[in-house]
Formats: C-alpha cells, sequence, structure tokens
C-alpha cells in the first residue's frame, strides 16, 4: 500500500485531480453565482480562483508526467539526490593503481603516435564544416555530420574538444563516447557542461584531459537504444560502433587502443553505454553508467525482441564474459534501474567488472546525473592509464 501514497503512485493524482475540480467549480460555478458588495471584491476573488485552478492544474500535470516517467519515485528524492548508501564491485576486483597495465595493451599515453596532416589542423579539415576555431586556448563544443555508411543518411555528434587540442597539434587523447536519454539530445551534455567538469577534474589532477564524443542515436526523441533494427531500416549499433569510431580516428587525434576509449550515459543512454562496451570489448575498455538499464526496454516499437539473446547482458556476462569495466550510479528509490542491476550484478564474473553506488535517495532525475558524472569520470581517472592524471595532462 506504501506505493498508492509515493510521488509515482495513484494518491497523490487522485487528491490533486479532485481539487482541481474542485478549483474549476468554484471559479467556475460559485463565484459567478454569488457576488461580492464591490467590484474590487469580486475580481480579487475571480482572480485568486483562477490561480489557485492554474496551480493545482499545473500539480495534476507534473504528478501525471511523474507517474508516467518515475522521475521521483519518493518524497525524499524532491530533496535531490541523498547520500551514498552503498559501493560495492563484482567480478574482477577494479584496479585502483593509475600506472597499472591494461592486460593485453600497452601502457604508453595516447599521444605517442604520428598525426597525419588533417588530425593536426581541424580548422583547415572540411569535415568539420563551419565552427568558430577563435582563441586556440580554450576547449569547444562543436557540431558535426557523421554519414552512415551504405546510406545517404548522416547523423548528428556533438563533440568537445580540449582546451590544448588546437595549441598542442602532436598530442592525442582518450575518447568519452557519451549518449543522452529519452527525451533528451546531444545539446544536453553540453548543459550538463561536461568539457568544463572534465577541465576541473584535470586541474584537481584527477583525470587527464579528454576528447567527449555524443552521437544522436535518438534522433527525434525515437527510443533505438542503439541497437540495429531486425528489418535493417534502423542501424544505430552499426553506425556507433563503425562509423562514429572511424570518422574520430580519422579527423581527430584519438587514441587507438581500446583503454583509451570509454562510454558514458545515463538513462537510455546508460543502456547503450554498458551495452555497447559489452558487445564491443575490441572498441571500448569501460563504461560510465547513470542511472541507465542493463536490459532492452524501448520506449515506443521494438526494433528487436525484447528477449534477443544476443542484447541479453545476463548472458553474454555469464558467457562471454567480456574484460571491461563498467561502473554503475543509481538512486535506490529509482526503481526500474536500480532493479535492473540488481538482476545483472549476479551473472557478472571476471575478467568483466562492475563497480556500483547506490544513493540513498534521488529518483530518476537530473540531479543524481549531475552528480554522479565527475565522481564517474573521476573513478576513470582512477582506474584507466589512459585517463590518468599525467604531467602534460
Amino acid at each position: 500500500m506504501a506505493h498508492w501514497f509515493a510521488p509515482t503512485g495513484p494518491a497523490p493524482l487522485a487528491v490533486a485531480a479532485s481539487l482541481l475540480i474542485a478549483a474549476c467549480w468554484w471559479a467556475l460555478i460559485h463565484i459567478p453565482r454569488h457576488h461580492t458588495r464591490t467590484v474590487w471584491g469580486s475580481i480579487l476573488r475571480q482572480f485568486i480562483a483562477f490561480l489557485t485552478t492554474l496551480v493545482f492544474a499545473m500539480l495534476v500535470i507534473a504528478l501525471a508526467l511523474n507517474r508516467a516517467n518515475g522521475w521521483y519515485g519518493s518524497w525524499t528524492s524532491l530533496l535531490g539526490s541523498g547520500a551514498i548508501m552503498e559501493q560495492t564491485t563484482v567480478g574482477a576486483e577494479t584496479p585502483t593503481n593509475p600506472d597499472a597495465q591494461t592486460p593485453g595493451e600497452p601502457d604508453a599515453p595516447p599521444q605517442q603516435k604520428e598525426a597525419t596532416a588533417i588530425q593536426k589542423d581541424p580548422t583547415t579539415n572540411p569535415a568539420f564544416g563551419t565552427q568558430d576555431w577563435s582563441d586556440p586556448t580554450k576547449g569547444r563544443y562543436i557540431t558535426v555530420s557523421i554519414p552512415e555508411s551504405g546510406t545517404e543518411r548522416t547523423h548528428k555528434a556533438l563533440i568537445w574538444l580540449p582546451p590544448n587540442y588546437l595549441s598542442d597539434q602532436n598530442r592525442f587523447h582518450p575518447v568519452i563516447v557519451a549518449f543522452p536519454g529519452v527525451p533528451g539530445s546531444i545539446e544536453t551534455y553540453q548543459n550538463l557542461k561536461i568539457g568544463e567538469t572534465i577541465n576541473g577534474l584535470v586541474d584537481a589532477q584527477k583525470m587527464r584531459h579528454a576528447i567527449v564524443v555524443i552521437p544522436d542515436v535518438f534522433e527525434n526523441n525515437g527510443d533505438t537504444e542503439c541497437v540495429d533494427s531486425t528489418d535493417g531500416s534502423v542501424r544505430t549499433e552499426t553506425w556507433v560502433t563503425k562509423d562514429v569510431t572511424e570518422w574520430v580516428k580519422t579527423n581527430l587525434r584519438a587514441a587507438d587502443a581500446p583503454s583509451g576509449w570509454t562510454t558514458l550515459g545515463y538513462s537510455a543512454g546508460g543502456w547503450c553505454s554498458t551495452m555497447l562496451t559489452m558487445r564491443h570489448p575490441e572498441l571500448y575498455s569501460s563504461a560510465v553508467s547513470l542511472a541507465g538499464f542493463f536490459h532492452l526496454a524501448f520506449d515506443g516499437p521494438a526494433l528487436r525482441p525484447l528477449d534477443d539473446p544476443a542484447y541479453n547482458l545476463d548472458t553474454v556476462a555469464e558467457t562471454t564474459a567480456p574484460d571491461v569495466r563498467l561502473w554503475f550510479w543509481v538512486a535506490v528509490d529509482d526503481a526500474a534501474p536500480y532493479q535492473s542491476m540488481q538482476r545483472f550484478a549476479p551473472h557478472v564474473r571476471a575478467p568483466t567488472s562492475l563497480t556500483h553506488t547506490t544513493l540513498a535517495s534521488g529518483g530518476h532525475s537530473a540531479e543524481v546525473w549531475t552528480t554522479g558524472i565527475p565522481v564517474g569520470l573521476e573513478w576513470l581517472g582512477t582506474t584507466s592509464p589512459q585517463f590518468a592524471w599525467t604531467e602534460t595532462k
């Protein structure tokens, strides 16, 4: 019964709807039939009735949207993200020494190779289109179009280039491929100031500068779940793992080895982050998921069967056990991703590693994601040699 009275339960919405009906009756029926002695008194009563009705209408809309989307699962989540309750690692033990060599990968920093002519100076590279390249000492967000192979389609991607990218034309950088949620957009990460967050962590010697690539995997808020559809009409996974990867490595001074590539995402983008890393360890060595999911859950038409074994991460973890590190951040009152993690975690075995951090409250909200991004990036800088802070940053 307790869930009936939670922000996502039926009781608060029913109470708010009843109050709205009462306010409408008062404003539309009672007040017109009972005039005050003065004109100003009537105007004041009508104004108060209008405001009251408006407030209750907005409350009904807010509760209905929250019930549909599960943003705030408890009343305490309305106060923001709570304190950390638990942090646990299952599977392989996650290394904490940034100098530790990643198995199968050279521990040389990603910048130790020769840049091509188009990689050295992006200002002359037509692949970037028209951009503002003023002030070469600052970091910048740019938007590019990346073709989808085998089709005439192109899709947008937002890219963060670190402050030293233009000034040091021989330096290569690790790459973070980030995914928004649904609804959401690639610009969300600019609003979340992910580039500026990285700058702060670099200044604090928590990680090194990185390129961030945010591909538009949810065009027009269509939930692709970052997969290729069964009928072949949607090829989001192929575009991200093949076309985006090749475009980045061709046009940017990006690390080659998987140890220099990670994924990051929140909500549905968290599923993309974990799924793509688990299915493509040859491309990505780690994933940072903020209240993401571990199981297919289309918000709209399903592009693949929900029980497709190729996308059953429980099975992938048990049978394949890819050599990747996963980091997960969630509030305990964010039921869907929290329960998805609890289902997935028992299947994880070495060399896969899953570190999950649980907050006391916060719901499925931007507050949780905003507080989790710097923590996840710091974890990345602590556990990955390619993202760890160096004197040259």
